[in-house]
């Protein structure tokens, strides 16, 4: 952990941004997305607070979907046929340039960084009605 006069500074001079901002922010400074969880342990979500339930679609997947404060989203599976078997490796799904993109076989710990990486970028744009 950096200085602890350094961190307060931090954490004072983002107090009361958005999540987005604040990781973001970090990341800037050049630190990486372990000094985002030690610095806002209770604003970062990590793999842990992912709730899994039976894939609807793969008889013995398993898939959790969580979507955060800047409107983009994690969608997280394993099992057969998938490319994470659930229980010790998953499959991640993101937005990424208006479409989704994927990445395999990634650890629990490798979900939650790539996770706080999602929860740093900018908000998703409101969705317009064609319409309008």
């Amino acid at each position: 952990m950096e200085d602890k006069t350094y961190v307060e500074k931090l954490k004072r001079i983002l107090n009361g941004k958005p999540n987005y901002y604040k990781f973001r922010y970090i990341l800037d400074l050049g630190h990486d997305v372990n000094f985002i969880k030690e610095v806002f342990p209770d604003d970062v979500k990590i793999f842990e607070d992912l709730n899994f339930k039976s894939h609807r679609v793969i008889p013995g997947g398993t898939q959790a979907y969580l979507e955060f404060d800047n409107g983009h989203f994690a969608s997280v599976v394993g099992g057969p046929g998938l490319y994470g078997d659930g229980e010790t490796s998953f499959e991640l799904g993101f937005p990424l340039d208006g479409g989704i993109d994927v990445m395999g076989w990634l650890t629990p710990e490798q979900v939650t960084d790539e996770m706080i990486l999602i929860q740093a970028k900018d908000p998703e744009p409101l969705k317009q009605n064609k319409d309008e």
